[in-house]
């Protein structure tokens, strides 16, 4: 009989384990004390509740009562939700990676009693299979190194423990050349996988980073060739639910067809910010439909009865993997009759498709440009997608994980933003109630992680404040009200008040790590935690014109100088950043009668424009950007240009920056 002391947890994956014959115990030093006292090695299975391949070992492992018997008399095993404990995760990835050079997740540790680890892995089925050794066979092994072979584990752990440790510690600050960022892009394109589009081989996941990074460069021929081609991959083969509008978590294939059907609010932000841009910088139908759809999917699907933004859908529903996404040709006549014949050529759609006999529906062009479709491919794609929405309706859904993630929350709203400017104001309706739930939970003490029934789990990280403070901050902008911009600027003095110690930034309000205190500089599947906070930083310089905010953001982008110089293509979100400082973001404000230019100049907002409406200038103090007269002033720093009097010329001057090179 096990404690079940997972049952109480609010978190669904720990929920999901609590029945299980393995004797869990949630992290925390109530189980570090235990593995203490009874001389064992700890047991750490670290994963999420919209994973697959974490359902398939919990399946044939955790449930396995043999397995679950060695787990229980020789181990103290504890359950970790990676997205309520990250920077706990992440030290254990890190171990993962000193160990085997890749992760994934189930992440699979053992460790030390003081928890150091000596071996990780990821996915293990019960017996070795396919390329996978056995967890049984290697829970023997353990036990017999453990008892016959001590100090060989504890060496291992001593030479994982330093290795992390080493590649955690922040480079030494250096100057970076001057030529250094035309290298950076030319290094980041020849990446580019030039058939398919996205960067390497399978497996393939959205390159967020690089997208950002190619998307500042957009005078550049070659980024902007990079950008649109992975783009039309990203929105126009099977990664996408062409259905339903959001993004999978990645897949498997190089050609982007059978995805890994885990749906994470990280990735849908990310991707929904990015193609706002896209929309603002070339206006295309395709980009603007698909915008649409999956912001009016986030807002109908994902939000959860707490208000906030759901973490993810699971991979599986109660007919398999994947069963809810996709198709058989049988299926596309039952639904759409007479239409049938169009969907299943254009959405390439075969008998014994590879998803169980199945196929994800991936469009053989994009249906709204004329260059590859027709205007009837528009109207059919249309009528498609609405006829197999309403039929899939019926069909037995995946779980979705409630939780609030605040840093996901975050990027999602300033996601969010964008999209207002490029869609326009009635989108702003449906946001606004999210957005007013963030800013009331903002001024709260903030955790990692909310819960229905007021119930939070963790303390927030950097990643998680400097989110919410830049999804408030662009939220206040676009909406010229004041209060949410206040917010934030009140947010950004707590973070310096938990995060500032030493004369240095610091992901987490303590050191407590067992492995050493992560970097938050990598680029990774979401934004890193240093990259937000230089975004935040970087943004409030530019608005206030203030001495000391640009103070700040030089001495941040100091600090993470030697990461940027030692790895450019492990930072190209702090590259993106240093290239929008080096060029100067144009702040573009409006007085008097000109703010009523905004909602006609929005939907042509470069990358580098921040608009600074008349209540939002005075709330910042910028006495010297008021007035009562229509006009628009645009600055860059300290350098002002002669304000524009007509709406038109305003739109003249918002063309892309042509000072960014290449």
């Amino acid at each position: 009989m096990t404690a079940r002391r997972l049952a109480d947890e609010p978190s669904l994956y720990l929920q999901q384990h609590a029945d299980q014959p393995v004797d869990w115990y949630p992290w925390g030093e109530a189980a570090l004390s235990r593995a203490a006292e009874r001389d064992v090695p700890i047991l750490i299975s670290s994963g999420y509740a919209t994973c697959h391949w974490c359902h398939v070992m919990a399946h044939e492992c955790f449930e396995d009562a043999e397995v679950a018997d060695w787990i229980n008399r020789h181990f103290v095993p504890i359950k970790i939700d990676r997205e309520e404990l990250p920077h706990i995760d992440a030290q254990y990835m890190a171990a993962l990676l000193a160990i085997q050079g890749h992760g994934g997740w189930p992440l699979t540790v053992f460790a030390l009693p003081d928890g150091r680890p000596f071996f990780a892995g990821t996915y293990f089925p019960k017996h070795a299979r396919n390329g996978h050794p056995g967890f049984l066979e290697l829970l023997q092994r353990i036990v017999d190194a453990w008892r016959n072979d001590r100090d060989r584990l504890e060496q291992d752990a001593a030479r994982i423990t330093e290795a992390v440790r080493t590649r955690s510690r922040l480079p030494e600050p250096r100057d970076v050349a001057d030529d250094q960022a035309a290298q950076v892009l030319m290094m980041s394109l020849q990446r580019v996988d030039s058939q398919w589009g996205g960067l390497g081989d399978a497996p393939k996941f959205p390159p967020h980073a690089a997208l950002r990074f190619w998307q500042s460069h957009g005078d550049a021929p070659a980024a902007r060739e990079a950008l649109e081609h992975t783009l039309a991959a990203l929105l126009w083969r099977g990664l996408r639910d062409q259905v339903g509008g959001a993004w999978h978590r990645y897949c498997v294939d190089r050609a982007w067809i059978v995805p890994h059907f885990e749906q994470m609010l990280y990735d849908n932000a990310q991707l929904i910010d990015v193609l706002a841009q896209q929309v603002l910088d070339t206006q295309r139908p395709g980009d603007r439909f698909v915008l649409t759809q999956a912001t009016v999917t986030l807002l109908m699907d994902w939000v959860t009865s707490e208000g906030w933004l759901a973490a993810g859908w699971d991979a599986d529903d109660p007919c398999g993997e994947g069963h809810y996404y996709t198709w058989t040709p049988d299926e596309l006549r039952a639904a759409l009759l007479d239409d049938a014949d169009w969907a299943i050529e254009f959405f390439q759609v075969e008998a014994n498709g590879p998803v169980d006999g199945r196929c994800t529906l991936v469009p053989r062009a994009d249906p709204f440009d004329p260059r590859q479709a027709t205007s009837e491919d528009a109207d059919q794609y249309r009528h498609a997608v609405r006829v197999l929405a309403a039929e899939r309706h019926g069909r037995p859904a995946p779980a979705r994980d409630d939780k609030g993630i605040v840093a996901d929350n975050g990027l999602a709203l300033r996601a969010l933003a964008r999209a207002v400017l490029a869609v326009g104001s009635g989108l702003a309706e449906r946001v606004t109630p999210l957005a007013h739930l963030l800013r009331e939970r903002a001024e709260k003490s903030l955790p990692r992680a909310w819960f229905t029934d007021d119930q939070t789990r963790g303390r927030a990280g950097l990643d998680d404040v400097a989110a919410l403070g830049l999804g408030l901050l662009h939220w206040g902008l676009i909406e010229d009200a004041p209060e949410f911009v206040r917010t934030s600027r009140q947010l950004l003095e707590q973070a310096r008040l938990s995060f500032f110690r030493g004369g240095r930034w610091h992901v987490a309000q303590d050191d407590d790590f067992v492995l050493g205190t992560p970097a938050g500089v990598w680029d990774q599947q979401t934004v890193a935690p240093m990259v937000l906070l230089g975004e935040w930083l970087l943004t409030f310089a530019a608005l206030t014109g203030d001495d000391a905010d640009t103070d700040t953001w030089l001495a941040f982008r100091h600090q993470v100088s030697g990461a940027m110089a030692a790895a450019p293509l492990g930072t190209l979100d702090l590259w993106r950043l240093a290239r929008l400082a080096d060029r100067g973001l144009r702040v573009v404000s409006l007085t008097g009668q000109a703010d009523g230019w905004f909602a006609r100049a929005a939907s042509r907002t470069p990358v580098d424009v921040l608009w600074l409406r008349p209540r939002v200038a005075a709330e910042l103090g910028r006495q010297d950007l008021a007035g009562d007269e229509a006009r628009a002033i645009i600055c860059r720093g300290t350098v002002c240009e002669a304000p524009c009097e007509q709406p038109g010329a305003l739109l003249e001057r918002l063309r892309p920056s042509d000072s960014s090179g290449s």
